[in-house]
């Protein structure tokens, strides 16, 4: 609900806003391999580092599983590129100090919110995954 609001608010301010829908890489491994406890922390360090780096007037939501999206509200798709950098920092940064025996990574697919495409959040959410499959399909 909040994500709809923010569209509706950046549609009528014209303002751009950009969704990057995020997948964790070999979280399946991580819960076979070290239990489902230590999954969900591999989440919560991962949700904390989007906390971090992310504003905080950006909506994060985890959507299930190992699924997160930020939408970031008056944010270009290349302002949203340089915060997926720092993401990308942070979270090398979080691996070298958590020494678990694995490394959280991410892939991430983005989308810049076109009000005459998107008329809902929903739409924007499939055109993200869409995006994300797409660019983790091509990488393997």
């Amino acid at each position: 609900m909040l994500a709809q609001h923010s569209l509706h608010f950046c549609n009528r301010q014209k303002l751009p806003a950009t969704l990057v829908f995020m997948d964790l890489n070999h979280f399946k491994p991580i819960n076979d391999k070290f239990g489902h406890a230590e999954g969900d922390r591999a989440l919560t360090v991962f949700a904390d580092q989007l906390k971090n780096v992310f504003r905080d007037s950006d909506v994060i939501a985890r959507l299930g599983g190992d699924e997160f999206t930020v939408l970031l509200a008056n944010n270009t798709k290349e302002a949203a590129e340089r915060s997926i950098v720092r993401l990308r920092e942070s979270l090398d940064k979080a691996n070298r100090e958590g020494n678990r025996g694995y490394d959280i990574s991410f892939s991430h697919g983005m989308v810049e919110f076109n009000p005459d495409k998107h008329s809902t959040i929903e739409t924007l959410l499939a055109d993200g995954d869409a995006v994300m499959y797409q660019t983790k399909k091509s990488r393997r």
